[in-house]
This record gives C-alpha cells, sequence and structure tokens, in this order.
C-alpha cells in the first residue's frame, strides 16, 4: 500500500464526514444521534483553524490515489485537570474498515507519530 499523509483542506471534509459516517453507524449508533451537517462543520473549522493558528488544530488525511484511507483530528487547546499546561487532546481518528488489519495497524502507528510532532510543534504537554 502507498500513501501520504498530508494536512487536510476544505475539499477533504466531505470524504472525512463520509468515512465518520459509517464508522459512527457501529460506534455510537444507539448513544448518540450523528449529525452530519454538525460533524461537517466542527470538522471544516478545524481546518481553517489549522491553516490560520497552526499550533491550536490538527486535522490529517492520509490518501492513496486520493482515495481516504484514514485521518485523524487533535487539538492543543485543552488544559489537563492537574496542570495549566496546554496538552493535545486527540477529537478523532478513523481508518479504512475495509483496509488489512496490518494496513490498520501501520496508519494508527503514523497517527501516533503525527500527534507527537504536532506536540512538540505547539509546545505542549503529549499525553495518550
Amino acid at each position: 500500500m502507498k500513501y501520504t499523509w498530508t494536512p487536510a483542506i476544505g475539499t477533504d471534509v466531505d470524504s472525512i464526514v463520509n468515512m465518520a459516517q459509517n464508522h459512527f453507524e457501529c460506534e455510537i449508533d444507539n448513544i448518540f444521534t450523528p449529525e452530519p451537517v454538525t460533524y461537517s462543520r466542527n470538522v471544516l473549522l478545524a481546518v481553517v483553524n489549522q491553516f490560520y493558528l497552526p499550533t491550536t488544530s490538527l486535522v490529517s488525511v492520509c490518501k492513496d490515489n486520493n482515495k481516504l484511507l484514514a485521518y485523524t483530528w487533535a487539538s492543543s487547546t485543552e488544559r489537563s485537570p492537574w496542570s495549566d499546561d496546554n496538552m493535545v487532546v486527540v477529537r478523532m481518528a478513523h481508518v479504512a474498515l475495509d483496509l488489512s488489519a496490518r494496513d490498520r495497524i501501520r496508519l494508527v502507528t503514523d497517527m501516533l507519530e503525527i500527534w507527537e510532532r504536532f506536540a512538540y510543534f505547539a509546545k505542549t504537554t503529549y499525553r495518550l
């Protein structure tokens, strides 16, 4: 599998929301009511913040020939309850469910590295 991680842009939002909808159907179906318009708005705002305030928001997409394989969304604007230090909080991490287990693990491992680099870039405390 050949793929590339890049910062998300506005045109990625529809693909992100579609992937999330597939995950939400099996993850939160009986707990919360997913609202695609709300999710789309929140992801798009994170993408805009990533562009204008790059140390506050991270939305990265992984693609192979323009097909979305995975994405992650993190924020560095929250504080831990035990300190006034900002920390990176992962808001979402999804991978395509039709990939092999090996490929999904590889993509999640990539996400861990992306979150860590973002934390150093944003000068926050990195916590999983």
